[in-house]
């Protein structure tokens, strides 16, 4: 059974995940009855969540990619916000740091 087939039994789910895949190759992928949250409140804006200006990633290969995704399917809660997390220098003093070789989502659902 698929991830997405296990939370069938619920009334809301909520889904994030790094999917490994650029959108181009999503097509079918995603049940229809699930909602991407970041081209719904940002239309138009790539959210790239893993990008080649990303000092932290070593050795990857080039290119800017949306694989990190929050997922929601509900009749109550609607994504109202998106922003990226980690894209920013947090550390005057060392710019290069971040938390990781992805940028996170952060997702404000209201009802």
């Amino acid at each position: 059974m698929t991830a997405f087939g296990l939370l069938k039994e619920f009334t809301h789910s909520f889904f994030t995940a790094d999917f490994n895949f650029a959108e181009e190759a999503e097509e079918g992928i995603f049940p229809p009855e699930f909602l991407d949250c970041w081209p719904n409140v940002n239309k138009g804006e790539p959210g790239f969540t893993f990008d080649d200006e990303n000092p932290v990633r070593h050795d990857m290969p080039d290119g800017k990619r949306r694989i990190d995704r929050v997922l929601v399917r509900s009749s109550t809660w609607n994504p109202i916000e998106a922003k990226l997390l980690g894209n920013e220098v947090f550390i005057e003093d060392n710019p290069e740091l971040r938390p990781s070789d992805h940028y996170g989502v952060a997702v404000t659902l209201s009802r």
